[in-house]
């Protein structure tokens, strides 16, 4: 993971990894891919300042940055609204 900024309490990185299907895709095609994460909502938990929520997509399938769909990252739940 390559963190390329850190921000005004948000933080952006890129990876490329190996998907196994594409966004939208039914079949597997074990093709690389560029996902990007954004940590964000910087609180506070046990006296430290962490982000409290998560986000990944692939940019190259046309997927943008969504702050209503995330994983809290206390919890690990997903929320998509």
């Amino acid at each position: 993971m390559a963190w390329l900024s850190w921000e005004g309490g948000t933080a952006i990185g890129i990876r490329r990894l190996r998907i196994r299907c594409a966004p939208g895709q039914i079949t597997a095609d074990g093709k690389e891919a560029g996902a990007a994460v954004v940590a964000f909502d910087l609180g506070m938990r046990n006296g430290k300042r962490m982000h409290q929520k998560i986000e990944w997509f692939f940019p190259e399938y046309g997927q943008r940055f969504d702050p209503n769909s995330y994983i809290n990252i206390r919890t690990g739940e997903y929320h998509n609204r």
